[in-house]
C-alpha cells in the first residue's frame, strides 16, 4: 500500500513522538519488510522512543510492581525464616536423638528414665530441661537455657569449647556448681561476656547470679535459639526452674531396624497413652501447623499489594495504546500485522515486569530484614517460642515473587494489547478517531463480569464455613475484589452523573473541568479508582478488624478480668513470656490487711488431639466470686461446687468450635501422670488464645501437674483507694530480689491493647505499601492526561486560564480520584470484613467478634491519604502549569 518512502517528506510529528526524518520511516518500513515478526524493528521505533520520552510514568510503573513483588517476597521469607529458625534449633539441640518422649508442657516425671532404658531397641536415654531466660545484663535478651546430663549427652551432642574459652579443668566442680553455665561464642561477643562473669538472672523463687565457666564453639546445639544459648547441668536446671523431679522431654537413640517407624510404635504401646513418643522434627511439622493461619493471612496481604501493581501495569499499558494509536496505524499500514501488535505490547509490559521484580527482589530482602524482628516478636508471644537471626531464602521465594510479579504484568497487558491490536490503519492515521470514548453501563461486558464474580464471591462465602481450609474464605474476598472493580467504569459513571450538577454548582472553572476529564476519560480513570480502592479497601478491612478485636477484648477485659493488682515477673504479662516463680509470695502479700483474696494463676500449654492449648488454673473460689460475666453455657454456682473435687473443666467457647465438642464432653489432657480426662462443664468467652482455652482448679492442676509454680498473683485489695498504695508496696518490699510487675487493673488494659497493636504492626506496614502503591497509580494516570490534553491546556491557557488555575485543575484530578476510589473502598473493605467476620477468623480463631466500625481511624486515614494525593498530584500539576504554550497548540 505504500513504499519505503515517506511521500510526504515531513517530519511525521504525533502524541508520544515522532519519526525525525524521512530516513526514519525508510528503515521503519523496510524493517517490516525484511522481518517476518518485525519485534525488533516495532521495539525501536514503538516501544523504547515511548519509554524513553515518558521515563517518569515508565519509572513509577517498574517501582509499582517493585513494591508488590518486594512485599510478596518478604512476607515469605520471614514466614520461612521464623519455620527454618525453629527446624534449625529442633536439629540443632536434638542432635543424633531419633526419638524423644514427652508429656505436654508440663513434663515428664524422672522415674521414667529407668523405665526408658529398659525397653528394647533403646540405646542411650538423656533428660532435657529447655527454657527460655531473660537477662537484664545483657540488654535484657531472651536466651535459650539448656539444663542437660553431662554425663551421657556426649552420645546424643557435640559440645565444642571455642579458643578464646577454657575447657572446664574440672568437670566434677561444674557439676557440683549449681550456679555454672556454659554459654556460646556468639553470646559471649555481643554482649563482651567472658569467662568468670557473672550475671544476675531471676530465678523461680529470687534472683540468682550464673557463672560462666566456659564458652562453646558456635557449632551443633551452640548454634540453636539464634545463637543466644547456654548450658547447664540438668540437675541444677530443676533447681532453677523449680522443676523437682521433672525434665521437659527424654532424648532416645534407637536402633533403626526394622525401621524408625514400627521402633516408635512399639515404644509407644510399651508406654501406654500417658506420653507422646515421636520423631523431633515433628515438632517443626507441629510449629508449621500451629501458624499456619497466622502466615496465611500475611501472605495474603502480601499479594493483594502485588494486585494494586497490577492495576498499574494495565492503566500505564492502557495509556500507552492510547497515546501511540497514530503510529499503531500507521505500523498496520505498513504491514504490521495485529499479532505484531499484541506480542509488542506484551513484551512492553513483560520488560516491565521483569525490572520491577527484579528491583523487588532486592527490596524484598531488605523489607524482610526489617520485618522478621517484629513477626518473630509477635509469633513468640502468641505461638511458640523463636529467636530467628538472619533471614532465610529459598530458590522457590524468589522465583515465586519474581514469577509473581512478571505474571501480573503479563496478565495486565492482556486488555490493552488486544486494543492495540484492533486499531485499523485508516483509524488509527485519523486524529478524530482517538475521540471514541467508553461509556459503560450497568449492562455492558465489564459490569456482566462483574455480577457473575459477585455470584462466585457470594458461592464461595456460602460453601466456604463447611470447609477445613482457609483458602476459600480468602477466594470470596479475591472474587469480591475483582468484582468491584470491574463495576467501577459502570459506577463512575452513573455517580459521576449524579453528581455532576452539584460539583459545577459548588466548584470554581478549574474544579468543574477536572471533574468532566474524568468522566471523559472512565476508562483511565476507573483503573486507578480501583487501585486506590482496593488500597483502601484493604485499610478499611485492617481498621475494622482491628477495631473490633479491640472493642471486644475491652468488654471482655472488663467483665473478666476483675483483680485490682496483677503481679508478674520477667514480663507484665502471664503467658509465654514471663518466669513463674513459687507461691509463698502469695501468704505473704494474705497476711496485708489491705489485701482481701489473692488468686494463683498458672498458665501453660497441654496437647489436645495434635495441637497445643493454653490451660489455666486458678482458684475458683476467688475468682469466681469476683468475676462479673456469665457462662454461656454451664453455670458459677456448678462450677464452684465441682471445680476442686472432680475432674471438670470450664473451656473458652471458640475452644468447643475448633474441637466441636459440647456440654458434657470430655477432653484428654495429658499430664506426667498419664492422660486425664476433665469433663466439661461450662463454656466462657474468652480472647486469651486463638487456639481456645481450658480452666481448672489450682488444686487440681497441682494434683495431677505436680506444680506449684505462679505465672500470675491476681490481688484483690478491701479499699480501692488504697490499690496505688499496696501496688507500692509490693514493688518496694520484693523487687531487691524479683523482677517484678505490679500493674492495676488500667494498666493491664493498656498492656493487653498495645500488645494487639504490636501484633498488627506488621499488617500495617502492608496497608501502607498498597495505599503507596495505589499513589503511584494517581502520579502516572495524571502524568498521562496532561500529554493527552496538552493541546486542550495550550488552549485553555490561550484564552486566559492562569497557571495557578491549570495547577488546581489537575491537583482537582487527583482528589476526585481518590475520593472516588475511597467511596468504593469502603463499600469493598466492608464486604471484605462481612467475610472475615463470619468465615475466616470462626475458621482460624473460633472467635466471633462484634463489628465496631472505628469511624475516627477511618476518617484520619482517609484525610492523610486525600491529603497525600493532592502531594501526588504536584508534580503533574507542575508538569502541567509549565507547558509552552505556542508549543502546545501546535501539539499533534
Amino acid at each position: 500500500m505504500f513504499s519505503g518512502q515517506n511521500v510526504l517528506n515531513v517530519p511525521i510529528k504525533y502524541a508520544s513522538g515522532h519519526f525525525d526524518s524521512a530516513a526514519s520511516i525508510t528503515g521503519f518500513s523496510l524493517g517490516l519488510a525484511t522481518n517476518p515478526f518485525m519485534s525488533p524493528v516495532l521495539i525501536r521505533y514503538l516501544s523504547f522512543r515511548h519509554a524513553r520520552k515518558h521515563f517518569p510514568r515508565t519509572l513509577l510503573t517498574v517501582s509499582g510492581v517493585a513494591l508488590g513483588v518486594a512485599v510478596v517476597i518478604a512476607i515469605q521469607a520471614v514466614n520461612y525464616s521464623i519455620l527454618e529458625s525453629f527446624r534449625k534449633m529442633v536439629d540443632s539441640i536434638s542432635g543424633r536423638a531419633n526419638l524423644e518422649v514427652t508429656a505436654g508442657a508440663a513434663g515428664v516425671p524422672e522415674e521414667l528414665w529407668e523405665r526408658l532404658e529398659k525397653l528394647p531397641h533403646v540405646q542411650y536415654v538423656t533428660p532435657i530441661l529447655q527454657q527460655t531466660l531473660r537477662i537484664p545484663q545483657l540488654g535484657n535478651e531472651t536466651i535459650l537455657l539448656m539444663g542437660i546430663d553431662f554425663t551421657g549427652d556426649e552420645k546424643f551432642r557435640d559440645y565444642t569449647f571455642s579458643k578464646e574459652g577454657a575447657r572446664v579443668d574440672d568437670p566434677l566442680a561444674f557439676l557440683n556448681d549449681p550456679d555454672a553455665i556454659l554459654i556460646s561464642e556468639r553470646l559471649s561477643k555481643r554482649y563482651y561476656v567472658k569467662e568468670g562473669d557473672t550475671l544476675s538472672v531471676l530465678a523461680a523463687d529470687a534472683r540468682r547470679s550464673l557463672r560462666v565457666r566456659g564458652l562453646l564453639r558456635e557449632e551443633g546445639p551452640a548454634k540453636a535459639f539464634g545463637g543466644s544459648l547456654a548450658v547447664m547441668d540438668i540437675y541444677a536446671s530443676q533447681a532453677f526452674w523449680g522443676r523437682d523431679g521433672k525434665f521437659d522431654r527424654f532424648d532416645l537413640i534407637v536402633e533403626e531396624k526394622p525401621n524408625i517407624q514400627s521402633v516408635k510404635t512399639e515404644i509407644r504401646q510399651a508406654l501406654g497413652n500417658d506420653f507422646t513418643v515421636d520423631l523431633p522434627r515433628a515438632r517443626g511439622e507441629n510449629a508449621t501447623k500451629l501458624l499456619t493461619s497466622f502466615q496465611v493471612g500475611l501472605s495474603v496481604g502480601g499479594f493483594v499489594a502485588l494486585l494494586v501493581g497490577l492495576f498499574l501495569i494495565y492503566n500505564t499499558m492502557q495509556i500507552a495504546v492510547a497515546q501511540r494509536q497514530k503510529e499503531i496505524g500507521i505500523a498496520r499500514a505498513l504491514g504490521a500485522r495485529r499479532r505484531d501488535m499484541i506480542f509488542l505490547f506484551i513484551g512492553e509490559s513483560l520488560t516491565l515486569g521483569i525490572l520491577g521484580s527484579a528491583i523487588g527482589v532486592g527490596v524484598g530482602l531488605w523489607l524482610a530484614r526489617g520485618l522478621l524482628a517484629t513477626v518473630s516478636g509477635a509469633v513468640s508471644m502468641h505461638f511458640l517460642k523463636v529467636n530467628p537471626d538472619e533471614v532465610y531464602v529459598t530458590p522457590a521465594i524468589l522465583g515465586l515473587g519474581f514469577l509473581a510479579g512478571v505474571a501480573s504484568a503479563v496478565i495486565a497487558a492482556l486488555g490493552p494489547a488486544r486494543r492495540a491490536a484492533s486499531v485499523t490503519p485508516v483509524e488509527g492515521i485519523r486524529v478524530e478517531s482517538r475521540a471514541r470514548h467508553f461509556r459503560p453501563t450497568f449492562f455492558t461486558i465489564n459490569a456482566r463480569i462483574s455480577y457473575g464474580l459477585a455470584a462466585l464471591a457470594l458461592v464461595l462465602r456460602w460453601i466456604a464455613p463447611d470447609r477445613q481450609s482457609l483458602y476459600w474464605g480468602y477466594g470470596a474476598q479475591l472474587a469480591m475484589i475483582f468484582a468491584f472493580a470491574f463495576l467501577a467504569p459502570t459506577l463512575l459513571v452513573s455517580v459521576g452523573r449524579l453528581l455532576r450538577p452539584v460539583v459545577h454548582r459548588l466548584s470554581g472553572p478549574a474544579e468543574r473541568l477536572a471533574f468532566d476529564q474524568i468522566q471523559r476519560q472512565v476508562s483511565r480513570s476507573a483503573v486507578t479508582i480501583a487501585a486506590i480502592m482496593i488500597g483502601f479497601g484493604m485499610v478499611v478491612e485492617i481498621a475494622n478488624y482491628i477495631g473490633s478485636l479491640k472493642h471486644t477484648v475491652q468488654r471482655w477485659v472488663a467483665q473478666s478480668i476483675p483483680a485490682d493488682i496483677f503481679v508478674t515477673s520477667g514480663t507484665k504479662l502471664a503467658y509465654r513470656q514471663n518466669t513463674p516463680i513459687r507461691e509463698t509470695l502469695a501468704d505473704d502479700l494474705l497476711q496485708w490487711p489491705e489485701v482481701e483474696a489473692v488468686d494463683r494463676v498458672r498458665t501453660i500449654d497441654v496437647r489436645v488431639g495434635d495441637t497445643d492449648v493454653p490451660l489455666i488454673a486458678n482458684i475458683p473460689e476467688v475468682y469466681l466470686t469476683h468475676v462479673q460475666r456469665d457462662f454461656i453455657l454451664g453455670t458459677k454456682a456448678e462450677a464452684l461446687a465441682r471445680m476442686n473435687k472432680d475432674l471438670v473443666a470450664v473451656v473458652a467457647d471458640n475452644f468447643l468450635r475448633r474441637f466441636h465438642k459440647k456440654l458434657g464432653d470430655t477432653v484428654p489432657i495429658q499430664t506426667p501422670r498419664g492422660i486425664v480426662s476433665f469433663e466439661i462443664i461450662g463454656a466462657i468467652e474468652d480472647y486469651t488464645s486463638d487456639r481456645g482455652l481450658v480452666a481448672i482448679s489450682r488444686n487440681q492442676f497441682i494434683a495431677h501437674f505436680d506444680d506449684r509454680l505462679v505465672d500470675s498473683f491476681d490481688v484483690y485489695v478491701r479499699d480501692k483507694s488504697k490499690i496505688e498504695s499496696v501496688r507500692q508496696r509490693i514493688l518496694n518490699k520484693y523487687s531487691a530480689e524479683l523482677t517484678l510487675f505490679a500493674l492495676t487493673n488500667q494498666e493491664m488494659k493498656t498492656e493487653i491493647f498495645r500488645i494487639i497493636d504490636e501484633t498488627y504492626k506488621v499488617i500495617r506496614v502492608l496497608e501502607i505499601i498498597a495505599v503507596l502503591v495505589s499513589l503511584l497509580g494517581i502520579v502516572n494516570t495524571l502524568l498521562a492526561s496532561i500529554l493527552e490534553r496538552t493541546r486542550e491546556l495550550g488552549v485553555l491557557r490561550a484564552i486566559g486560564a492562569t497557571r495557578r488555575q491549570i495547577g488546581r485543575m489537575v491537583i482537582a484530578e487527583g482528589a476526585y480520584l481518590t475520593l472516588g476510589g475511597m467511596f468504593l473502598g469502603f463499600l469493598l473493605g466492608v464486604g471484605l470484613t462481612e467475610v472475615i467476620f463470619s468465615v475466616i477468623l470462626p475458621q482460624s480463631t473460633g472467635w466471633y467478634l462484634t463489628l465496631s466500625i472505628p469511624w475516627l481511624r477511618i476518617s484520619v486515614v482517609a484525610s492523610i491519604g486525600l491529603v497525600l494525593s493532592m502531594f501526588a498530584a504536584y508534580y503533574p500539576a507542575r508538569q502541567a502549569a509549565r507547558l509552552n504554550l505556542v508549543r502546545a497548540i501546535e501539539y499533534e
